[in-house]
């Protein structure tokens, strides 16, 4: 997992890097989409922007495990041999040979038979839009995690290409129109062989078919602990933290976590901002993307405390100053990819939703310090 513990604090034993690569691999398999690729890190890097990659690699029993363009990889880590793949139907590079070349063309280049035509539109031209959103912006797609034993992946077809003009966290300063709640599932697979053991979310329950935690919007990487699987989810407004049985995905408890004043439907940038969760002490920490900070107690199932820090859309209260937002052709105002971390008993955490680095006891939620 990104942190090597679950309190996500983990240091790593080895030696001085010698900076000579061993192997590599590249994130695509297409000649032109490489080119474009590079063209648009080009892009990027003369608007002055930071280029921090969204796709983050996991290292898990001598295999490197991640999301390239085409789909979930894994390597073997000495000789960056591949030992299996799971392509998916609506992978970036898939979408992206589509809008270049048309259904036929596509079909042929890539052998692929019965393609179908993405939820939404979106430029390949433009070198600032969904695609670099994918590499740098939208930690949806290449965050995963894994317990050992299998690798845990989210499925968002329709967030993950979507290009609204503005994003903004909070909701109130534009995003997406569509009214419509917001589908993705999170799927396991067996580490050694590849094979897809379950899968939980998608749509809402209905009839006999209809999946654990249907109509529940996974909002990041599940955290392993133990034998259980913690998750964030949202639903009707509802953030909660379900614990997961890790070898079947049912349903063990959850706990409401915050109330959301912005539905996700309307929301792309809450989407595009993984929760990620992080434990120690009997004590699982749960940001939650709308100004709260959450410690969940799994012994009593319970809330331990909840902290609420001092968020953009507040400053912005207090004079003309914009809310936070993601804009895909200017500049980054937040936070990058924000994971708390527990040391001893501390808890330090900055928030999308933050202009601040903050510290709270991790027993009581007692703030220590402040740093904006």
């Amino acid at each position: 997992m990104v942190g090597g513990t679950p309190g996500r604090t983990a240091v790593g034993r080895a030696g001085r890097p010698l900076l000579r690569p061993e192997w590599s691999r590249g994130l695509t398999q297409l000649a032109a989409l490489d080119e474009h690729l590079r063209s648009l890190v080009t892009a990027l890097t003369d608007t002055g922007q930071a280029i921090v990659p969204a796709m983050v690699p996991l290292s898990v029993r001598g295999k490197i495990v991640y999301r390239d363009l085409r789909g979930l990889q894994v390597l073997d880590a000495r000789g960056g041999r591949l030992l299996w793949s799971c392509p998916e139907l609506f992978s970036p590079e898939r979408t992206w040979a589509r809008e270049r070349w048309g259904t036929s063309r596509f079909s042929s280049r890539l052998s692929m038979r019965g393609f179908m035509q993405r939820p939404t539109s979106a430029d390949s031209e433009t070198a600032l839009g969904w695609l670099s959103g994918v590499l740098f912006k939208n930690s949806s797609y290449g965050l995963l995690s894994s317990d050992g034993r299998r690798v845990f992946v989210r499925e968002d077809r329709k967030g993950l290409f979507e290009k609204p003009m503005r994003l903004s966290v909070f909701g109130r300063a534009g995003g997406s129109s569509r009214s419509d709640a917001p589908v993705n599932k999170l799927l396991a697979y067996d580490l050694e062989t590849g094979e897809l053991l379950w899968e939980v979310g998608g749509r809402d329950p209905v009839g006999s078919d209809a999946l654990p935690l249907g109509g529940v919007f996974i909002l990041g990487p599940p955290l392993p602990v133990g034998n259980t699987l913690y998750v964030a989810g949202e639903r009707d407004g509802e953030i909660r933290l379900y614990a997961l049985d890790p070898a079947t995905g049912a349903v063990q408890w959850s706990q409401l976590l915050a109330l959301a004043e912005t539905r996700l439907g309307r929301n792309v940038a809450r989407r595009w901002v993984s929760i990620r969760l992080a434990a120690a002490g009997g004590v699982v920490v749960c940001p939650t993307g709308v100004g709260w900070l959450v410690a969940v107690e799994p012994a009593s199932r319970s809330i331990l405390w909840a902290a609420r820090y001092t968020s953009r859309s507040e400053l912005a209260k207090r004079g003309p100053q914009r809310h936070p937002s993601y804009e895909p052709g200017g500049q980054r105002v937040s936070w990058i990819a924000p994971l708390p971390r527990i040391v001893g008993n501390r808890v330090l955490f900055a928030a999308v939703e933050s202009d601040a680095i903050e510290c709270w006891d991790l027993a009581t939620g007692r703030r220590h310090w402040r740093r904006s």
